[in-house]
């Protein structure tokens, strides 16, 4: 998570957990998680599952 602290610190002020976000940095790319975090900013709500979801759609 070091090498990514921008998409890392998106995640956390959403409430993701640290080893939720650890996960997805190893399954999606940078980019995909940021795409995701900024679609899904400013959004109340949010789940962890939510997001995942959404990783998975579109990672398609």
């Amino acid at each position: 998570m070091a090498e990514h602290p921008e998409v890392t610190a998106l995640y956390q002020g959403m409430g993701i957990s640290d080893d939720r976000i650890a996960r997805w940095l190893e399954k999606y790319s940078e980019v995909l998680l940021f795409k995701i975090a900024f679609k899904l900013q400013g959004e109340s709500g949010i789940t962890a599952d939510y997001i995942e979801a959404n990783l998975n759609v579109n990672e398609k």
